[in-house]
């Protein structure tokens, strides 16, 4: 089991995706090692994403540790592996919204990029 990072997903207003906040480092939940651990003494192998978040309860931040969990590559992994290549050791935004300017995907009709910050 190898950990490559953590990013903070950030939702719209309508609970659409508009891209990865990626900090400089967050350390993994230990939560997601004892489901991985289990996944893998289960046999499966291959990239993991796991959901979780953030909320307040009575005045404290607290942590959801899993949610969902997505047996593939996942735009957190996406946000991870630009930030790894091109971005080593700084935080970054990676995200989704209408532009006219270009952006790391091919132009389309509705003028939605993938851009980084």
């Amino acid at each position: 089991i190898s950990h490559l990072g953590m990013t903070e997903c950030q939702i719209g207003p309508r609970g659409q995706y508009i891209g990865n906040r990626v900090p400089a480092s967050l350390e993994m939940v230990d939560e997601h090692l004892a489901a991985l651990k289990k996944m893998a003494a289960l046999g499966f192998f291959g990239p993991v994403g796991i959901d979780a978040f953030f909320y307040r309860l009575s005045g404290k931040t607290l942590l959801h540790p899993i949610v969902e969990i997505n047996p593939r590559r996942t735009m957190g992994w996406v946000a991870l592996a630009l930030r790894e290549r091109h971005f080593k050791d700084q935080a970054i935004t990676l995200s989704y919204h209408k532009t006219d300017q270009a952006g790391l995907l091919p132009p389309s009709k509705t003028q939605y990029q993938l851009t980084i910050s």
